[in-house]
């Protein structure tokens, strides 16, 4: 590959621009102190305002990037921090669709790796403690169009693909843990993203534990499979916020809304304060 000056690159086509910019999107580097100097003065070109805290969790290089963070539910609230949207919304689905998490990690510390000859640090993305697994599990979360790459029209991008995911499952091995690739496609999956958001957003509303309460002592009246309509017409009070109750009810395991379909006041849920046991999962039901 020529260079400025008209030289050729010692890298070759396989460490080319593809492989500089599948490594820089996962928070792959050479050294973790690279580059600080440098973000730090675009930084500081921008108003005060737009320079975001010293102190974050994830940090966007001098890129613009948008960051957030996640409050997981299931882990009492902890704040999980997330570099892009799809990291956001990936925490937004573990949070919905990982029933045995035991403990979440945003941004796991930088681990050593080697690479053509060289060697790097990567920083995971994410950290999952699940009850079903023996080891942890070491997150990368990529762009679908970054990772699959036609072996046919482009050899050498599928080659450096392959090097990358094998050279990151020996550095998660190196750690007693085993090391999972998620796209956007995965963490954006239908219905499981709707449904996500709208439990999110429901476990977000302040209902009161004495208003729950009185919801869950009159679930025994319905059938053991209802609808979220008809605990409306049951509970008149609740209104138009009878949708962001039965989230409330399903994650406190009072009910078990139907998961094949995307939430909405149409929705079945197995009512298990009828008959007094766990009984009637909606057909379909997944997480």
């Amino acid at each position: 590959m020529a260079t400025k000056n008209g030289s050729q690159s010692k890298s070759g086509g396989v460490t080319g621009g593809l492989t500089k910019r599948l490594l820089s999107m996962g928070n792959v580097k050479r050294s973790p102190q690279i580059g600080k100097s440098r973000a730090r003065k675009r930084q500081e070109k921008l108003h005060p305002l737009l320079r975001g805290a010293e102190a974050r969790g994830v940090r966007g290089r001098g890129r613009d990037i948008y960051t957030g963070s996640v409050p997981m539910f299931s882990l009492g609230g902890k704040l999980l921090d997330g570099e892009g949207a799809t990291e956001i919304d990936f925490w937004t689905v573990v949070d919905f669709a990982e029933e045995g998490l035991l403990e979440a990690d945003a941004q796991w510390h930088p681990i050593q790796f080697e690479l053509y000859d060289r060697v790097r640090f990567w920083i995971p993305d994410g950290r999952l403690v699940r009850r079903d697994r023996a080891r942890p599990t070491l997150i990368e979360i990529k762009p679908l169009s970054s990772v699959r790459i036609d072996p046919v029209e482009d050899p050498i991008g599928a080659k450096v693909v392959k090097d990358w995911m094998a050279a990151l499952t020996s550095a998660a091995d190196r750690e007693g843990a085993d090391f999972e690739l998620i796209t956007d496609f995965e963490v954006r999956t239908e219905p499981r993203f709707w449904n996500a958001q709208m439990m999110h957003r429901a476990l977000g509303t302040r209902f009161s534990d004495k208003f729950i309460d009185a919801v869950v002592d009159e679930l025994p009246r319905l059938p053991a499979a209802s609808t979220v309509s008809e605990l409306a017409d049951l509970i008149p009070d609740i209104g138009p916020a009878a949708l962001s109750i039965c989230c409330c009810l399903d994650r406190k395991g009072h009910i078990r809304l139907d998961r094949s379909t995307p939430f909405r006041p149409a929705s079945m849920f197995a009512n298990y304060r009828t008959a007094g046991q766990r009984s009637a999962i909606v057909e379909g039901d997944h997480p």
